[in-house]
């Protein structure tokens, strides 16, 4: 169980990043792996990116994609 929890923390580290290559391709230049998640317009972004995933994905990357899309859900509600 614990090696699949840090699999899918790795998948998530690597969505993180992955978002912010995209996200700064689109001109938010300022993003960064610290500010994803908490600057609202950035979190709105990323998640537009993860819903529109289409590569082929590993159980733990959908599980990862699963958290980080709750994750930013609740913080979208506050």
């Amino acid at each position: 169980m614990d090696k699949q929890l840090k699999r899918i923390q790795k998948s998530k580290e690597l969505l993180l990043v992955q978002g912010v290559k995209k996200l700064q391709i689109i001109g938010f230049t300022n993003v960064t792996m610290h500010n994803i998640l908490t600057d609202e317009t950035y979190r709105i972004y990323f998640l537009s990116f993860l819903k529109n995933r289409s590569i082929s994905k590993t159980d733990d990357e959908i599980n990862a994609i699963k958290e980080l899309k709750s994750f930013i859900a609740k913080l979208l509600k506050m």
